[in-house]
């Protein structure tokens, strides 16, 4: 979630010494809940550093379980939770325990939502933001992918209670198909497509780790969000505008650019960034409702008094499963070689009577019965009658 509010400053010298990073305002959490129970927010809501500034992830990965060892963070205190436990990207939760992270998902409906209200003082509105937007951005992603929050995110506006149902949707890949090339198949598996950053690939982490090659390749420097190694600069406000047009250029997503693995060694630094999507993941399809905030009574146990409710602007999020189970698609073979033979012999045998004995009989035929005619007859249709 970000707010529209919140800014990060970068002071022009980007040393230890005076690098200032300014976190988001703390207070912007009013009330968390999830599972019926009601931990502080600060417990649920991890932030993290994204394009757009700081954001609260909930049940994202934790940074040393996405990152690798290589990679230098901005700000080391951000992007920290608790370590993955019984979960693995491509088999799902590996043990039946609930004491699991990413956090299960154990109950249906809208009293097991993540519900979150968020508050802004009036006062802090800032109306030189994105234009036609005002509130919080709010991006659904699985927990081992970095968040692209410019991509895919739906608005929670001022004033306003949104309510999402969600239906997962997962997607695999049979075992038969892993022996078909990478491009027939078009996925990865996370043992084929190694990352020099992240330790976990998909398709929104390896364009990222590629954007910011061609970052570092075109500029000379990365943008604050992007994982970089250790003492590569950060860019500044004078290349704001190459930041700005590599943006813009999206030649470096499909064709030329610094691989992701590319070894530096080697003579030559171009590839193709080849960012498939992963063979086994799971989308999210919302459906969104919104109503106006109210005052009432009941509400005074969660907003606190109506002066203090007149002071600011309440946002609602509520998020919740639809139903208890996946759907789930599959990738497959489409057609086997058996498949092939016992279609062939189904549609010969269906137009023209054909079968196997048939095409014995046709070998037979064309080969030892004309080179037995001719040793015991001399010609190759037998005796000749006279």
């Amino acid at each position: 979630m970000r707010q529209v509010i919140n800014k990060i400053y970068i002071q022009t010298e980007l040393s230890d010494k005076y690098r200032v990073f300014f976190q988001s305002r703390p207070y912007i959490f009013q009330y968390c809940s999830y599972l019926d129970k009601e931990p502080e927010c600060e417990e649920m809501l991890t932030p993290i550093l994204t394009e757009e500034g700081v954001c609260y992830s909930f049940n994202i990965l934790d940074k040393n379980d996405m990152f690798r060892d290589n990679v230098e963070f901005s700000l080391p205190d951000f992007h920290s939770t608790s370590p993955r436990k019984h979960w693995e990207v491509e088999s799902g939760y590996t043990s039946s325990e609930i004491d699991t992270y990413p956090r299960r998902a154990l109950r249906v409906g809208q009293k097991n939502a993540l519900y979150v209200i968020l508050k802004t003082r009036k006062s802090d509105i800032e109306y030189e933001c994105p234009a036609d937007e005002s509130g919080y951005r709010v991006i659904l992603h699985f927990p081992s992918v970095f968040p692209d929050v410019t991509e895919n995110h739906f608005t929670l506006p001022l004033r306003q209670s949104v309510t999402g149902v969600i239906t997962p949707h997962m997607i695999k890949t049979s075992e038969v198909v892993k022996r078909f090339d990478p491009k027939t198949r078009d996925c990865y598996f996370q043992s084929e497509r190694p990352l020099k950053f992240f330790k976990v690939y998909s398709q929104a982490n390896c364009l990222l780790e590629c954007k910011a090659n061609y970052t570092l390749r075109s500029c000379g420097c990365v943008g604050f969000h992007m994982p970089k190694a250790e003492g590569t600069p950060i860019c500044l406000m004078e290349k704001y505008t190459c930041m700005e047009n590599v943006e813009w250029d999206t030649f470096f997503a499909v064709y030329n650019d610094y691989s992701v693995i590319e070894d530096e060694g080697k003579s030559s630094n171009f590839s193709k960034c080849d960012c498939r999507p992963m063979c086994t993941d799971i989308s999210y399809r919302l459906e969104l409702s919104q109503n106006p905030i109210m005052y009432t009574p009941g509400m005074s146990v969660k907003l606190k008094d109506r002066e203090e409710f007149d002071k600011m602007h309440y946002s609602i999020l509520i998020l919740y499963f639809k139903t208890n189970h996946i759907e789930t698609r599959e990738r497959n073979e489409l057609y086997s070689l058996s498949d092939v033979i016992a279609n062939f012999g189904g549609l010969l045998g269906l137009f023209t009577g054909f079968s196997i004995l048939s095409a014995t009989e046709i070998v037979y035929f064309l080969s030892l019965r004309i080179w037995g005619n001719i040793k015991l007859f001399g010609h190759w249709s037998g005796p000749i009658q006279k």
